[in-house]
């Protein structure tokens, strides 16, 4: 989709699909918990759940998706990344960690967004920090 080009550098474009959309599509899908990870070099140094608002979303297989706020938006599943934007423009990625009939698990690298680091996957040095978001299916 078209729609989605604006991500290619943010996303590692080598992965492959590791899971079946039919896995996460047309569930109902609340967030359990979030935890935040610390890496440096590439070692996990700390993981810590986090309090975050408990939204719900719901992938459909026309590729809309319906959040628990009532916003809707599209979405697609390509190089292992669940990527979606909300009608009004705000664009989300996540890479995929695990998927099966009661859990999805979808992480996002948060530093190098705000500070303009290299991303985790170019260049995994330094320091880097992931929120990981675990829903469970109603």
């Amino acid at each position: 989709m078209p729609e989605f080009q604006v991500l290619s550098s943010v996303i590692n474009l080598s992965q492959k699909n590791k899971f079946n959309e039919s896995q996460f599509c047309n569930k109902d899908w609340a967030l359990f918990t979030v935890r935040l990870e610390k890496y440096h070099d590439g070692v996990l140094q700390d993981s810590r759940t986090v309090d975050w608002a408990k939204e719900g979303c719901y992938f459909q297989n026309d590729h809309t998706v319906r959040f628990g706020d009532g916003v809707d938006g599209i979405w697609l599943y390509s190089h292992n990344y669940l990527m979606w934007v909300r009608y009004g423009g705000a664009y989300y990625h996540y890479e995929v960690v695990g998927v099966d009939a009661n859990n999805l698990q979808l992480r996002e690298e948060e530093v190098y967004m705000a500070s303009n680091k290299t991303p985790y996957f170019k260049d995994n040095r330094g320091e880097h920090s992931f929120m990981v978001y675990e829903y469970h299916s109603k």
